[in-house]
Parts: structure tokens; C-alpha cells; sequence
């Protein structure tokens, strides 16, 4: 999927691509190598997470619901991802589980 989409992207000389998720920074480095060098990659990876969170916090009212099940997965480096996570209330305690990136960079390298 990331090869066809780099072919429609460069087909339609974009200047800008905005990476709109949290997970696409992990996978920042190979679409950039898929793309012209001249494309311009945004990332809204804190904006989103800082809006998720956001929306997590309890409402007032809500105390008798349960807390939300987390489970953390990572494939860079699980430091970094512990830093990002101080900043978001109730995850920066959770475990992380690192992934590998071998599917991943297959995935990429086929292109």
C-alpha cells in the first residue's frame, strides 16, 4: 500500500504530505525515501496524542466507570516512547512491549 500511494503522490507532484496518525513518525524515514527529495513531511503525531488524551481524562461524573485497558507497543526506541508518554496523564507507568521492525522493513524494502 505504501509503494501505490508514493507512485500517486509523486505522479501528482505533491510538495507537502501530512502524516496524520501517531504511528506514521515510526515510519517517517521510509516514506520519505519513497517520495521526490523535495516533499515537504508534516508531523501531527503530538498533536494527535495530545488530543486523544485529552479526550481520556475522566469527565466529571464519571467516577464509577473502570479505567481503560492499555497496552503500549512500540517499535522505536522505548526511552523516547517512555518520554512522550510523561506527557499524557495515567500512560507514562505503563509497561511497553517493543516490537521489531522486520515486517515493517519489508515491507518497505519492496517498493
Amino acid at each position: 500500500m505504501a509503494c501505490s500511494t508514493a507512485r500517486s503522490v509523486r505522479g501528482a507532484e505533491v510538495v507537502t504530505v501530512v502524516l496524520g496518525c501517531t504511528h506514521y513518525p515510526f515510519v517517517a524515514d521510509p516514506i520519505r525515501q519513497l517520495l521526490d527529495p523535495g516533499v515537504t513531511l508534516i508531523d501531527t503525531a503530538t498533536a494527535i496524542a495530545e488530543r486523544v488524551a485529552s479526550l481520556w481524562e475522566p469527565t466529571a461524573g464519571a467516577g464509577a466507570e473502570a479505567a481503560p485497558s492499555v497496552r503500549l507497543q512500540n517499535t522505536g526506541a522505548t526511552q523516547t516512547m517512555r518520554l512522550l508518554l510523561q506527557r499524557c496523564p495515567g500512560l507514562g507507568d505503563h509497561p511497553i512491549e517493543q516490537l521489531t521492525g522486520g515486517l515493517l522493513e519489508a515491507k518497505f524494502a519492496a517498493c
